[in-house]
């Protein structure tokens, strides 16, 4: 197909050599293949040659399964194995794992939503459960790179967060995992992220810890579902499985009371 690519992104745009990118296809070229009835899709690839980089693809993808096994209301994601030929000839061709994301406006309409372009959210407007549910998964993840506010070189809210309109509330769609602590991509240096991989809570204070208690269950009932999940997604080396397996089995072997505590202390816009 002959397919447009443009690259996308602000830090790995100037600072990868394989950058994301967005493909744009032409609509009389999918007709009756695998992409019918898309337009442009985003394209995640590795940020550098070396295998650490598509290792941490290949983690951000399970971060994507995990959300959709969480919430329908999340982008789905198809793993690739993607073949890069340098056109000049400097290299042989090589074969790395990427993956495509859903198209917001694809989501919106699977869902029977109308996605939405604003400045800012009101967090009275928000949807309680599900922003409670979302703020229970990134915590799982260790993903403090969100926000419902915009960001630099941002236009609309919000920070790694699309909003769907459903009548009087909004439900936030969340993307861009790649700073999460369970991805921990190389390059989470060059940011202001603990690196230890420390969960730190990013929720919202809205409401009280009984109904965080809720979504921590919620999440807590799908433990087999997740560690599968991180079984089955391919790694480079099966060390990093082993090591992303741990890493989300201890927020479910951390003691409840004590989490709904940290929820509590640490949720945003406490006076």
């Amino acid at each position: 197909m002959a397919v447009s690519l443009r690259a996308r992104g602000n830090f790995r745009h100037r600072n990868c050599d394989f950058p994301p990118v967005t493909l744009n296809f032409r609509k009389s070229q999918v007709e009756g293949t695998l992409f019918e009835r898309q337009d442009k899709l985003k394209m995640v690839a590795h940020c550098k040659i070396t295998r650490q980089y598509e290792q941490s693809v290949l983690r951000e993808y399970l971060a994507y399964r995990l959300l959709n096994s969480v919430t329908d209301l999340s982008f789905r994601v198809r793993l690739l194995q993607v073949v890069w030929v340098d056109s000049e000839e400097r290299r042989a061709s090589m074969v790395r794992s990427a993956f495509l994301i859903e198209h917001k406006d694809r989501l919106a309409a699977r869902i029977g939503r109308t996605e939405q372009e604003i400045e800012s959210a009101e967090i009275t407007a928000i949807e309680p459960d599900h922003l409670n549910l979302l703020s229970m998964f990134q915590y799982l993840i260790g993903n403090s790179d969100w926000s419902l506010v915009t960001a630099e070189d941002e236009e609309h809210c919000c920070h790694n967060i699309d909003l769907i309109d459903s009548g009087d509330e909004w439900f936030l769609v969340p993307y861009d995992f790649d700073l999460a602590g369970l991805v921990d991509a190389k390059y989470r240096s060059s940011f202001n992220i603990n690196q230890t991989r420390r969960r730190v809570y990013g929720g919202y204070c809205k409401t009280p810890p009984g109904q965080m208690g809720a979504a921590l269950d919620a999440i807590g009932a799908l433990e087999d579902d997740i560690i599968d999940l991180a079984k089955q997604v391919p790694s480079v080396e099966e060390a990093s499985t082993s090591r992303r397996v741990e890493y989300l089995e201890g927020f479910f072997s951390a003691d409840r009371d004590e989490l709904l505590q940290v929820f509590d202390k640490h949720c945003l816009g406490r006076r």
